[in-house]
């Protein structure tokens, strides 16, 4: 096999790679090993190219299926020489490029919709099945704490702004904890079409592939959840708003949901401490607070 790379940098020749490949097969597994030739290749082109070098290996390893969708591991392992003199920066950047296969496999093959709708499935299926959950007295303490700060944003008050939302079926509203406070508190109301189990599962799969996109979109820093048990979880996210002199904010949230009875559900957010996630982890980010029920 032969290629022509152009490199985006004006004053660099254009590389030029031929190499030969081998597939192997074993029973859920592919391997396909590749390595740089020196055949002379006729390009149709009398445009100066430079000699690149590469050698890799593709691991393929059949895994099992999720909510429907067939599902493989694909591992790139790859050595490049770009030949000539390049400097280490421009390298680096290009680096990715010469890795972009396993981007272009996931861009080819996703189904994300049907991945996703099976974590949210197995979330629901959870709360459904509930029978005699027991909640540690820190679990019950959070929720309470938790609906005694917020209780009052669940009635009719004073202080309360209402702003335009960007549904028609969604009222939206907030006030200031205090007078003169820079802690606000949002409510939103709507009706949802789904059952209990089915909105709290979508609300606690916090880290679907839509999400972690969208997250990661939108100046993501890091997201992570940590199952504690089938009714709490540890969440944690960072957000760099893309202001200059304003650093990167991220938050530490427990999350916990119980069963009222069988039409009520609830849902408590309180921020935490965690040895696990250290203020900042040496990256200067501020660490926010929030909560919410």
């Amino acid at each position: 096999m032969a290629t022509i790379k152009k490199f985006p940098f004006l004053l660099l020749n254009y590389r030029k790679f031929v190499f030969r490949q081998v597939c192997k097969s074993e029973e859920g597994k592919v391997f396909i090993a590749f390595e740089s030739v020196h055949d002379e290749v006729d390009y149709g082109t009398s445009r100066k190219k430079v000699s690149g070098l590469t050698k890799g290996l593709y691991y393929v390893e059949h895994l099992s299926d999720r909510g429907g969708a067939r599902q493989c591991r694909l591992t790139l392992v790859q050595t490049v020489e770009f030949g000539g003199s390049i400097p280490t920066w421009i390298v680096n950047k290009l680096a990715p490029q010469a890795l972009s296969a396993v981007q272009d496999a996931i861009d080819e093959f996703t189904q994300d919709e049907m991945v996703d709708a099976a974590e949210r499935r197995e979330k629901a299926t959870l709360m459904r099945e509930w029978k005699n959950e027991v909640y540690s007295e820190e679990e019950i303490a959070l929720l309470e704490r938790v609906r005694e700060k917020f209780e009052g944003s669940l009635k009719e008050g004073k202080g309360w702004k209402k702003f335009k939302s960007p549904d028609i079926f969604v009222e939206m509203e907030a006030t200031f904890e205090e007078r003169g406070s820079t802690a606000a508190i949002g409510r939103a109301v709507t009706v949802v079409d789904a059952t209990i189990e089915d909105c709290v599962a979508w609300e606690a799969a916090r880290v679907t592939r839509e999400r972690m996109r969208g997250h990661y979109r939108e100046g993501g820093r890091g997201c992570k959840v940590v199952k504690l048990n089938d009714h709490s979880e540890i969440f944690y996210t960072a957000i760099d708003f893309g202001v200059r002199s304003f650093a990167p904010r991220e938050w530490l949230t427990k999350i916990v949901w119980k069963m009222v009875d069988k039409n009520t559900m609830v849902v408590g957010y309180e921020d935490i401490e965690d040895d696990n996630f250290p203020i900042g982890a040496g990256k200067k980010y501020v660490r926010a607070s929030s909560g919410g029920f």
